[in-house]
């Protein structure tokens, strides 16, 4: 949760992976099954949603049958950008709920692939 002045931000996920975890996700994006799970989980966003941490402009080498969008990513960011007065709405909590409901499977993808 990130607010400033005029926005008030709601997201899961890393913006930044270390090496160790771009390693894993990498090599998740390899397992047919943890790739699905990922995609499947991305594709109950509706616009309202914006996919971050796509940084690079070529696909990493000998990634072989992985999804090329997403190894562009070196982190993986899901998030919904609302208005800023949302935070003093006595909705706040029910409204946050909400869409870190929404946001749980790429976070809980991410905890199952990482490194503990």
């Amino acid at each position: 949760m990130r607010l400033d002045a005029e926005h008030l931000m709601l997201g899961a996920g890393m913006h930044l992976f270390n090496d160790v975890a771009l390693a894993a996700y990498r090599a998740a994006l390899q397992d047919p099954t943890q790739a699905n799970t990922l995609k499947a989980a991305l594709e109950t966003l509706n616009e309202e949603y914006v996919i971050g941490g796509q940084t690079l402009k070529r696909v990493p080498q000998n990634f072989l049958g992985a999804d090329e969008s997403l190894l562009r990513h070196t982190g993986l960011v899901a998030s919904t950008t609302l208005d800023a007065r949302e935070a003093l709405q006595p909705t706040l909590p029910d409204t946050a709920l909400h869409h870190f409901r929404r946001l749980r499977p790429i976070q809980q993808w991410l905890l199952n692939i990482l490194p503990h």
